[in-house]
């Protein structure tokens, strides 16, 4: 089908429903006839009425984050977010970027709309290719507004055509959640992301990956004008593993614990938040602390980096390796040539396509590797898109591309050196499935340790203790 809307553009759109399925193609091609340009397309667009007329009966399910059910979604879920939104140099933190980003806290590219009875409507994205996108779901009391907002390679450029690069697809199923993300299932095994098969299955990963049973946090130091609590931590720790070896020993075998540091660094990273990526010098003691931890036996040590952000306030001190001066170049800008911001206001969002910033995060987890002697890294980020417009115009895949290269990179960088070095992701996105060892960002198990006053998250592996510690007294 095909239509004009005067002076403006004409349209086309294919819908195709193969005999015998229960899933049709949707396809968008604009041929653009006047002087603006494209900023977004939201398509499929579609609004619905609640399934059997069962307002509460009838339920959305998304990946969002570790995925989330929306019960009664006319009433219940409401997001919109305006041209304006999304450029907008500080963005809020709980706000628009969870708002069905992908790539970003939304991390794969379907939804569900089912009924208690299981009948349900499946919308999804099939794009192998990774590029940004919005699932937004607005109710107004009545019916549910579904759309997917697609962004053109060059947003700004007026006059360009623009021709969805991926397929959209809806259908129908039986079932719920489950029954919905197995359809999705077929199609994602088949690409990029998924092609080494399960991570279980898998033999290229960290043989700390294989071998950790229990993860922990451990802050090094809280305060710059406060003292580290060397001896306590590993006290803890030490106690901590002596428990273990106690009590959840499997044939003799005692558990392996994973210590994930923060507080570490040079400007203590994720407790002081300043200085971000000038990290090193490592505070006093801390790979002493290391050192100890690995000739007891049965430790996996990694630490905190960022891929995200840089501080714009660099150098924070004199002796700072990094500066904005030099670091402003590679940055995500949005059309008013501002850069993105986020967490503070002197952060300054780096895009990660960029080869001196992939350089600058490689360099650094060499250098841990070299000074801290770490087994690891932890790289913090939900690797959510920007429109940028200095170096890509807009939109397009750059965003997601470009960190998988660069965590790519580090991953082979680091393995060089220490073939078992592990990476681990903050976010759970599909985009980082097949570079990452693991996604440590669920936890089973909670602990205390001594100095800190945040609590740990752990993720138990072979053994799946459920053993909840307290801090020691």
């Amino acid at each position: 089908m095909s239509w004009t809307v005067e002076g403006y553009a004409r349209i086309y759109v294919r819908i195709e429903l193969p005999k015998g399925s229960e899933i049709s193609t949707w396809s968008m091609s604009i041929e653009n006839r006047g002087e603006a340009a494209i900023w977004s397309v939201e398509f499929p667009y579609i609004r619905m009425e609640p399934i059997r007329g069962d307002k509460e009966g009838t339920i959305l399910a998304i990946p969002l984050h570790s995925g989330v059910l929306v019960r009664d979604p006319m009433d219940n879920i409401h997001w919109e977010v305006q041209p304006w939104e999304e450029i907008q140099h500080d963005q809020d933190k709980g706000d628009v970027d969870r708002k069905g980003a992908y790539p970003g806290g939304y991390n794969a590219q379907f939804a569900a709309v089912y009924s208690s009875e299981g009948d349900g409507i499946y919308i999804a994205s099939y794009d192998g290719e990774m590029y940004s996108k919005r699932f937004l779901f607005c109710g107004n009391g009545e019916t549910l507004l579904i759309t997917i907002r697609n962004y053109p390679d060059r947003m700004l450029t007026p006059g360009i055509d623009y021709t969805i690069p991926y397929p959209l697809v809806v259908g129908v199923f039986h079932g719920d959640w489950m029954n919905a993300a197995d359809i999705y299932r077929e199609w994602a095994v088949q690409q990029e992301w998924c092609k080494k098969g399960p991570m279980y299955k898998r033999d290229d990963l960290s043989r700390a990956m294989y071998n950790t049973d229990v993860t922990t946090i451990a802050a090094y130091r809280l305060t710059l004008d406060s003292p580290n609590h060397y001896e306590e931590i590993k006290e803890d720790l030490l106690n901590m593993k002596a428990f273990f070896d106690t009590y959840s020993s499997v044939n003799g075998s005692s558990p392996s614990i994973g210590v994930h540091w923060i507080g570490w660094s040079k400007h203590l990273d994720v407790i002081e938040e300043q200085g971000t990526p000038n990290y090193f010098p490592a505070q006093e003691n801390f790979s002493r602390l290391i050192d100890e931890l690995h000739s007891v036996g049965g430790f996996y040590c990694d630490v905190y980096l960022g891929t995200g952000a840089f501080d714009s306030a660099n150098p924070v001190w004199q002796d700072d390796e990094y500066t904005w001066e030099e670091a402003r170049p590679y940055a995500c800008y949005n059309p008013l040539n501002q850069t993105y911001k986020k967490f503070k206001p002197t952060y300054a969002w780096m895009d990660p396509s960029q080869e001196w910033w992939q350089d600058v995060l490689r360099s650094l987890a060499i250098r841990a590797q070299r000074e801290v002697h770490i087994d690891g890294t932890y790289w913090d980020h939900y690797p959510k898109f920007r429109l940028e417009f200095r170096h890509h115009e807009g939109g397009g895949n750059f965003y997601a591309l470009g960190y998988r290269e660069m965590m790519m990179k580090i991953k082979e960088a680091t393995r060089a050196s220490d073939p078992n070095h592990y990476i681990c992701p903050e976010g759970k996105s599909e985009i980082e499935v097949g570079i990452f060892d693991a996604m440590l960002s669920d936890s089973s198990i909670a602990m205390w340790m001594a100095g800190s006053q945040t609590p740990t998250s752990s993720l138990c592996g072979r053994r799946r203790s459920s053993i909840h510690c307290g801090r020691r007294t």
